[in-house]
């Protein structure tokens, strides 16, 4: 063979989670780079499986680290579909900064955080309240447990999250079973958890307007009911611009 053949640079590894080094010019995608291929299609997403790995050891750094704990990440990451574990990931993410609407409540005079990173980061009066702290730290348990579990079992993970993210948000359980995984993900994607649980666990806080008058509670109730309901069920968009 000639010297350029001897000297190319050998094919990028294909087993999963099993690439180390970078491939030249190939640079590693953001893993939410396409929303609607990481709900319908996520490998779809990544030119080679040397990327796909990146992206999931990307995940798997990323929940590890929102769980403080790399051991229950690893349970799970390797048996579950890129997609649930992305999932996963941004709710360990958005759990483990919340607040407790329940027992803060809503408006600015609580501490609420001003600005998107804030929330993300958890930086707020708010959700350093001993409430929110201990509702943060339950989150991050119970999800440290259903990492195990699904290292175990990974066939109902999809349901497993949906149902989780289902409760973090405050919502009814009878609301659950209108949840798709698809409309949890994008839920997710758009870190929706906080608003979805302000929505849901402080309504006494929406009976009244800024003057001190009484607001309808029971149509503000269906109100919250509908637009979570199709926000689970991925049908947001449509239910907005249909909805008289």
């Amino acid at each position: 063979a000639c010297g350029f053949c001897r000297r190319r640079a050998p094919p990028p590894p294909t087993s999963r989670l099993a690439a180390t080094a970078p491939v030249a010019n190939s640079p590693v995608p953001d893993p939410g780079v396409v929303e609607s291929e990481a709900v319908s299609n996520p490998d779809s997403a990544y030119s080679n499986e040397w990327e796909q790995d990146q992206a999931v050891l990307k995940e798997l750094d990323a929940l590890g680290l929102a769980l403080g704990d790399r051991q229950a990440a690893v349970a799970c990451a390797t048996s579950l579909k890129f997609a649930e574990l992305r999932a996963l990931r941004l709710l360990a993410e958005q759990a483990s900064h919340g607040i407790d609407y329940r027992s803060v409540g809503q408006g600015w005079q609580k501490g609420h955080p001003m600005d998107r990173l804030s929330y993300r980061e958890g930086k707020g009066k708010s959700c350093l309240r001993a409430e929110s702290q201990l509702r943060s730290k339950a989150s991050v348990e119970a999800l440290q447990k259903i990492c195990s579990d699904l290292g175990a079992n990974p066939a109902g993970a999809a349901s497993a999250i949906s149902a989780t993210f289902v409760r973090e948000i405050g919502a009814d359980q009878s609301l659950g079973s209108s949840a798709t995984f698809e409309g949890v993900l994008k839920s997710l994607e758009a870190e929706l958890l906080m608003p979805l649980r302000s929505l849901n666990e402080d309504q006494r806080s929406m009976s009244k307007s800024f003057p001190g008058l009484d607001l309808p509670t029971e149509e503000i109730r269906k109100t919250v009911a509908a637009i979570t309901r199709n926000v689970l069920q991925g049908t947001f968009k449509q239910w907005r611009y249909s909805n008289p």
